[in-house]
C-alpha cells in the first residue's frame, strides 16, 4: 500500500510540525511513503533529506489555487507500488478536493482521506459539500469535534468519520522524582516557576485573563512564556496591560514557535485557555509527553485528554480561578511533579506517535480491504 501525505501550502507550524514527525514515523515503519509539500517548506528540506525513505514532490505554488497539483498527485499514484493500493491523507478541504480531481476513475484503489483540525468547516460551500460527501474518510482529532461536524449540517455519513487522537514525539526526558535528595536545582527552583501558553491570540483566547491574574500575584516568581501570535491589534492591549502592571519583564513573547526541546525545557506548567481552538489537543499532547501538567479552562479541548488533578488541572474563566490553580502548583513543586510523571505515562500510553501512526494504518487498511 502506498500512502501519499500532503501538506497545506508552506505553513511552518506546530501542526505542520507533527504531520512531518508522523510521515517519517510511518516511513520508518517500512510503509511507501509518498509527500506532497510546499518547496519554500521546512517539511521538505526535511523529506528530501531522506530520498530513501520519502518520494517526495515540491510545488512552488499557493496549493489552494494551484491548477498543476492534481497532475503531481496523478504522477504519484502512477509510481510503481507493491499491489497497487494507495491512500491520499489530506490536512484540508481545498487538498482533499485536487486529490478526488486527480483519482478520476481509480477510485477503487485509491482512497482519499482528509484529516480536519476541527469539526466545523463551513458546509455553505459548494466544495466544501462535495469533499465531505465524497471523501472515504474523514479524521478528526476529537469526539467533540466528530459531534459537531455531524451537527452542522455536512454531508457527511457517521461511518466515515472516525476519532484518532493526536499523536507526538515522546522526548527523551528525566521527570524529576519527589524523593531524590540528590536534586539540589529543584530546591532552587521551589521559589520560581515558568509557565507556557501555545495557541493564536484572538478575541476570546484567555490570554488577557491570564496576564491579568500573573500581575495579581506579581509577588510570586512566575515568568510567562507565550508561544503563539495573532494580528497585533489583539496582541498590543494584552502587552500594554502588563506594562500598566508591572509584569511585563517577565514576559517573553516567540510568536508562533514549535514546542520543541529547547522550549519544553523551560517549562513547569502549561497553559491553555482558548476555547474551542483546533490547537488545543496536539498542545496539551505535547506538554504531557514532556512530563509537563496542564491547566486548560472552561471550553478548552483539552479536557478530552488532561484528567483534573490526575494529570492536569482545570481552571474556570475568570481571573480568581487562575490565580487559584497558577497559585496552587507555583506553591507546591511536589504537586506539579506528580502531575507531570502522570502526564507523561498517559502521554506515553495514548498518545505517542507510534500508537497515532498504527491507528491511521489500520483506518488506512480497513478502507483499502
Amino acid at each position: 500500500m502506498k500512502i501519499i501525505q500532503t501538506y497545506s501550502d508552506a505553513q511552518n507550524t506546530a501542526q505542520s510540525f507533527l504531520i512531518g514527525q508522523r510521515t517519517m514515523a510511518m516511513a520508518r515503519d517500512g510503509h511507501h511513503v509518498c509527500a506532497l509539500v510546499n518547496s519554500s517548506s521546512r517539511l521538505a528540506e526535511l523529506f528530501k533529506r531522506h530520498p530513501d525513505m520519502i518520494t517526495t514532490l515540491t510545488s512552488g505554488f499557493a496549493f489552494g489555487s494551484s491548477l498543476s497539483l492534481p497532475i503531481k498527485l496523478q504522477r504519484l499514484f502512477d509510481s510503481p507500488d507493491s499491489d497497487n493500493r494507495t491512500v491520499v491523507h489530506c490536512p484540508d478541504i481545498q487538498l482533499a478536493d485536487k486529490a478526488l480531481l486527480a483519482r478520476k476513475s481509480n477510485a477503487a484503489n485509491i482512497k482519499v482521506i482528509l484529516e480536519l483540525s476541527t469539526g466545523v468547516p463551513p458546509v455553505s460551500s459548494a466544495v466544501n459539500r462535495h469533499v465531505l460527501s465524497s471523501v472515504d474518510a474523514v479524521v478528526l482529532p476529537s469526539q467533540t469535534d466528530a459531534d459537531m461536524l455531524l451537527g452542522s449540517g455536512a454531508w457527511v455519513n457517521s461511518d466515515r468519520v472516525h476519532v484518532i487522537a493526536p499523536g507526538v514525539v515522546l522526548p527523551e526526558i528525566i521527570v524529576p522524582d519527589d524523593n531524590d535528595d540528590d536534586k539540589p536545582e529543584d530546591e532552587e527552583r521551589d521559589d520560581e516557576m515558568t509557565v507556557v501558553w501555545a495557541d493564536s491570540i484572538l478575541p476570546g483566547c484567555g490570554l488577557d485573563t491570564i496576564v491579568e491574574a500573573l500581575g495579581y500575584m506579581h509577588r510570586k516568581r512566575i515568568r510567562l512564556i507565550v508561544a503563539g501570535q495573532g494580528p497585533g491589534r489583539y496582541a498590543m492591549p494584552i502587552i500594554k496591560r502588563s506594562r500598566s502592571l508591572g509584569i511585563a519583564d517577565r514576559i517573553e513573547w516567540l510568536g508562533n514557535a514549535v514546542p520543541d526541546h529547547n522550549l519544553l525545557s523551560k517549562a513547569d506548567v502549561g497553559l491553555i485557555s482558548a476555547p474551542h481552538s483546533p490547537q488545543a489537543l496536539s498542545a496539551a499532547a505535547i506538554f504531557m509527553s514532556a512530563g509537563i501538567p496542564v491547566i486548560w479552562a472552561d471550553g478548552s479541548l483539552a479536557r478530552e485528554i488532561v484528567m483534573d488533578d490526575v494529570d492536569g488541572m482545570h481552571a474556570g474563566h475568570t481571573v480568581d480561578d487562575w490565580c487559584e490553580i497558577i497559585g496552587m502548583l507555583f506553591s507546591d513543586p511536589a504537586l506539579r511533579s506528580q502531575l507531570g510523571r502522570d502526564a507523561r505515562a498517559k502521554a506515553e500510553a495514548q498518545y505517542s506517535m507510534s500508537r497515532h501512526t498504527d491507528s491511521l494504518t489500520r483506518l488506512y487498511l480497513t478502507l483499502n480491504s
